[in-house]
C-alpha cells in the first residue's frame, strides 16, 4: 500500500506552524539586481486569545524597508518557510540560503530517520501557473502590502511490502 499526502495553500494551522518555527524568510531586488532584502526573518504578531493560546494577527520584521521612491522602480520578491539561518555544519533540512547572482537558493537535504521540515515557498497565489512569483512588482498603494500564499514544497509518501511469509514488513 501506500500513504500519500499533498497539499496546496496553507490554512490557517499551517500559519501558525510557521509562526511557531520562526516565520519566514525573504529576498527581495531592485530592478532584478540591486539587494533589497537578505534573508529578512518575518515573524508573527500575536495576542492571547480568550481561553489560552494565541492568534495571529500580522506580521513583522526589522528594521523596517521602505519602497524605493521612483515611479517606474519594481521590485522581485522570494518568500520561503520555515525560517533558517542554519550552522555551516547542517547536514539535513534546511542546509543552506544564499542568493548567488541574485538568485535565491535554499538547499535541502532530507533526514535520514523521517524528521524533516515542512519546506515551503511564497507565491503571489496565482493559480494559471502562468507568474505566481513576485517579479516586477510595482510600488502599492500606502496601506497596501505583499501578502505571500505559501504552498508546500514537498510530498511525503510512504510504503511497506510484506514479505512472502506474512511475518513482518520489510
Amino acid at each position: 500500500y501506500s500513504d500519500t499526502r499533498a497539499a496546496g495553500i496553507l490554512g490557517n494551522n499551517d500559519l501558525a506552524s510557521i509562526a511557531q518555527n520562526g516565520g519566514f524568510g525573504v529576498y527581495s531586488y531592485f530592478l532584478h539586481t540591486q539587494e533589497f532584502m537578505n534573508n529578512q526573518q518575518v515573524t508573527a504578531v500575536t495576542r492571547d486569545i480568550e481561553g489560552g493560546g494565541k492568534e495571529i494577527v500580522g506580521w513583522t520584521y526589522s528594521p523596517m524597508k521602505y519602497w524605493p521612491n521612483n515611479p517606474s522602480s519594481t521590485l522581485d520578491f522570494f518568500a520561503y518557510a520555515p525560517y533558517a539561518r542554519p550552522a555551516a555544519n547542517e547536514t539535513s533540512g534546511i542546509i543552506s540560503v544564499d542568493d548567488a547572482n541574485h538568485i535565491p537558493i535554499v538547499s535541502y537535504q532530507l533526514d535520514q530517520y523521517g524528521k524533516n521540515v515542512d519546506l515551503m515557498w511564497g507565491t503571489n497565489g496565482d493559480t494559471s501557473g502562468a507568474k505566481n512569483v513576485f517579479t516586477d512588482m510595482a510600488k502599492p498603494s500606502v496601506n497596501q502590502k505583499v501578502e505571500f500564499k505559501f504552498k508546500h514544497t514537498l510530498a511525503k509518501i510512504g510504503g511497506a511490502a510484506l514479505n512472502g511469509n506474512d511475518t513482518g514488513i520489510s
